[in-house]
């Protein structure tokens, strides 16, 4: 497998004479890359694999279905996220390998075998310099595809996932607001019973209200009741007093509804 060959030549005992070599720095970087590259695909795919059981989108049947909590949305969709971040970094990094191969072919020069031995330098059998470099370009070329194609696929997962996540937090913020506005309705129908039970409130008091004012005002020292003669009528004299009330109460009644007017005004603003 060209994962396990490239994981090989990484871990293997560069000879003196590679490492020496004006293209190892490249090469290594390549081979660098291309391992890092693998793991974060890795890693990448585990973390999608893992929502898409939460979430339930997707067709494989392998794989035990878990609904998401309703907190649990908002973090899954920020693992997603990240992971979209980590595939654009991804598709740079497999730019420089590419960049990489390009200059190694480009500038290629007599390089030794990785797993040649020292003592082994002058070995006729072993292969051209050429043949080399053609190898190693054509292997990291052709994973470097693989893993284009295998980025490239997973990142439609991911953006799958990142769209099925926002539906589901539309559909839950949807939910909530309905349960608001029926929780509003209920609201506005106890209000609207207070209401009609301050109406009747009001109209209780309206009833009361001209018998209580007349008995508070015959209740006053305003008239004289006494002193009366008898077949006078029903007639009832008035004290001094009577006019100072209405002297001091209405101007009293009109500055308490131009102030409340007032105030009526102001809150407006």
């Amino acid at each position: 497998e060209e994962r396990t060959e490239l994981l090989g030549a990484l871990k293997s005992k560069w000879a003196p004479s590679l490492v020496s070599h004006p293209m190892f720095p490249a090469f290594l970087c390549s081979l660098m890359l291309s391992q890092e590259m693998d793991t974060t695909l890795d890693d990448i795919k585990g973390t999608v694999r893992e929502v898409e059981a939460r979430t339930g989108h997707h067709r494989f049947t392998t794989r035990r279905q878990t609904r998401p909590a309703a907190g649990e949305l908002g973090n899954l969709s920020a693992q997603m996220s990240g992971c979209a971040a980590k595939l654009a970094n991804g598709t740079r990094k497999l730019q420089v390998i590419e960049s990489l191969n390009s200059f190694m072919l480009h500038h290629a020069s007599p390089i030794p075998n990785p797993s040649a031995d020292d003592n082994d330098e002058h070995d006729d059998n072993r292969p051209s310099s050429t043949t080399l470099v053609t190898s190693y370009h054509a292997l990291v070329a052709h994973r470097t595809q693989m893993q284009t194609v295998d980025s490239a696929y997973v990142q439609q997962r991911v953006q799958v996932q990142i769209a099925a996540l926002f539906h589901l937090i539309a559909q839950q913020d949807n939910a909530i607001a309905f349960e608001t506005a029926s929780a509003t309705r209920s609201i506005a129908k106890d209000s609207l019973r207070d209401s009609s039970s301050m109406k009747m409130l009001a109209l209780v008091a309206m009833f009361f209200l001209p018998g209580s004012f007349v008995a508070a005002l015959f209740s006053t020292p305003l008239f004289v009741w006494d002193g009366e003669e008898p077949g006078t009528g029903i007639g009832v004299a008035t004290r001094p007093q009577f006019k100072l009330f209405w002297a001091v109460a209405v101007p009293l009644t009109v500055l308490t509804f131009v102030l409340y007017g007032v105030w009526i005004v102001a809150q407006k603003r």
